[in-house]
């Protein structure tokens, strides 16, 4: 039988950290996104239970039971646990546990600056942020204020996704990030958006609905 390494320098960083106050959209991109809608391994930590297309658990066990079947192969799945730093750094082992470079797996993260601080990224999430892309792993990373959430992350992503923001200081604050001048960040509305690739120029964008609400 042959045996792969977990691990391949050669994959491509391709982490996301999308940003902006409620209701500008940034769950709807990520659903929208290939790495959520194509990919059959998918696992988010979703206290709020917004990605209703993945398998929903309420307890760690149920959670614990589905990632050990899973192993290396398909899951689609998500968890809603209480927001607490100690639960979403145990849904992070697990990840990290199951991360494989022949294998790509879509980690969302939603509102995390209800569980990690501004500074250092706590271990498991420091894994994925710093050492996921060689294990085949993709965060999508979201928080509604771009200054909570810990400079491991934002500074490992390669995709950075701005949309509304209500105060003036993450205004200014992402508009530095983004290279995009501060009065067009200011004016963005909800379904609007900036989205930088790496040391690209960012570029504008707007999602479209039909008759369907933005979360």
């Amino acid at each position: 039988m042959t045996t792969y390494s977990r691990t391949d320098e050669s994959l491509d960083n391709l982490h996301h950290i999308c940003l902006g106050f409620t209701g500008s959209g940034k769950t709807t991109f990520i659903k929208r996104h290939p790495y959520y809608r194509n990919c059959d391994r998918v696992i988010a930590w979703d206290p709020e239970g917004s990605y209703s297309g993945l398998r929903n658990y309420t307890t760690k066990q149920g959670f614990l039971r589905a990632v050990k079947a899973a192993g290396f192969g398909k899951i689609r799945a998500r968890v809603e646990l209480e927001p607490t730093p100690e639960n979403f750094e145990w849904f992070c082992s697990l990840a990290w546990a199951i991360g494989h470079a022949k294998r790509p797996m879509t980690v969302i993260a939603e509102e995390l600056a209800d569980v990690v601080k501004p500074g250092k990224a706590p271990k498991h999430w420091g894994f994925l942020s710093r050492k996921g892309r060689k294990y085949g792993i993709r965060l999508m990373g979201v928080s509604q204020r771009p200054q909570e959430v810990d400079k491991t992350f934002l500074n490992q992503c390669r995709y950075i996704w701005c949309g509304l923001l209500r105060t003036p200081a993450d205004q200014k604050y992402m508009a530095g990030i983004m290279s995009v001048p501060t009065e067009k960040i200011a004016t963005l509305e909800e379904c609007h958006f900036y989205i930088r690739n790496g040391s690209k120029p960012s570029q504008a964008g707007k999602l479209t609905f039909i008759n369907k609400k933005v979360k």
